[in-house]
């Protein structure tokens, strides 16, 4: 008798059509894990891009969390996405009540 090839069984990544909504299943088979012991070189010349692709911005995210600790970084990303949801929200509501949607 044949043995598999994998210890893990063959259930899909996702079930369709149960009568639930559907349930990703992320224990992906051995056959899709691949170590890479080696690499190949990619070298694109830099005549390639624009010369404005080379001028770094004065206001950067590096330059802004360069000296920053991690928990300091999260916050203020945290912080800022508050923000951006709060503002669409805002603007979604301002075309709602001009009577655009």
């Amino acid at each position: 008798m044949i043995e598999p090839l994998s210890c893990l069984n063959k259930d899909p990544f996702i079930r369709l059509g149960d009568g639930q909504a559907p349930v990703l299943n992320y224990n992906l088979p051995q056959e899709t894990c691949f170590k890479v012991y080696g690499r190949i070189p990619f070298v694109v010349p830099k005549e390639y891009f624009k010369k404005e692709t080379n001028n770094i911005p004065a206001i950067n995210f590096w330059d802004l969390y360069k000296d920053k600790y991690e928990n300091e970084i999260i916050s203020d990303l945290n912080g800022q996405l508050v923000n951006y949801v709060f503002s669409l929200h805002w603007q979604q509501q301002s075309k709602v009540n001009a009577g655009m949607w």
